[in-house]
């Protein structure tokens, strides 16, 4: 889910739990019974977190939207 933040480029977890709460079947999905509150994601981001881990998730945040980029670029090309 902190995948989803980082590819919004939410800057606070207010808006990822806004956004879970709008997708209960993405919760579901994710295997959350409900969606946590913005103190256990912050908690979570920054304190539960390693950094390696954190930086993990920045950096396939970043493949992915070079990976999206090429993408439409390709398919514009290709009209």
């Amino acid at each position: 889910m902190f995948l989803l933040k980082e590819l919004y480029n939410w800057n606070h977890e207010i808006a990822l739990v806004e956004y879970l709460q709008q997708h209960t079947s993405l919760c579901r999905k994710l295997g959350l019974d409900s969606v946590p509150d913005q103190s256990t994601l912050w908690r979570s981001w920054h304190r539960r977190f390693t950094a390696d881990l954190r930086d993990t998730v920045e950096k396939g945040t970043r493949t992915i939207l070079i990976q999206v980029d090429q993408q439409v670029f390709q398919s514009r090309e290709n009209r």
